[in-house]
């Protein structure tokens, strides 16, 4: 987890990321390890990086939800449909996206909630604020929640929200 690249924030609180699933793969042997994390989008949606996605066949992955440790989260769900933007290009990440269905429907909760999509680009100069599976610390050993405020967020050359979501609705 700790290979130098993304250190920081704090924990998270449950409320802070209800939307925040950690995506298993199946490595053999009757081992499954974390490899992404991902946001619900809809009672059987989840959207992740595409290079997560891209190695492996639905039998081979779950979503993990309803939690702040990844080793304990309360809920597991089975991907039955693996969707990778027809655009993906793994050697420019172009496109880097794809939408997992899942098995069963999400059971709301406080700690299990959908993400909205957005439906505008956000004005330079606003504040975000993202969620992740990481460590505050350098030294930190294990995988949790985390949460980080971004101050500035900057422009980005997309001409529609539509266009990055087309498709996935």
């Amino acid at each position: 987890y700790n290979d130098g690249r993304i250190v920081g924030g704090t924990d998270a609180k449950a409320d802070q990321a209800s939307f925040q699933v950690s995506i298993f793969a199946y490595t053999g042997w009757f081992d499954w390890m974390h490899i992404c994390g991902g946001s619900l989008v809809g009672r059987r949606s989840v959207v992740t990086a595409a290079h997560c996605c891209d190695s492996f066949i639905t039998s081979e992955l779950e979503a993990r939800y309803d939690g702040l440790d990844y080793r304990t989260l309360k809920t597991i769900n089975k991907v039955t449909k693996i969707d990778t933007h027809e655009g993906y290009n793994s050697q420019s990440y172009d496109w880097d996206y794809c939408v997992l269905t899942l098995r069963d429907d999400i059971v709301k909760s406080p700690t299990v909630q959908t993400i909205e999509l957005a439906t505008s680009v956000p004005p330079p100069g606003s504040a975000a604020h993202l969620t992740g599976w990481g460590v505050t610390t350098e030294s930190g050993s294990s995988l949790k929640g985390i949460s980080l405020d971004v101050p500035d967020v900057l422009p980005q050359p997309v001409s529609s929200v539509e266009s990055i979501v087309i498709g996935y609705q």
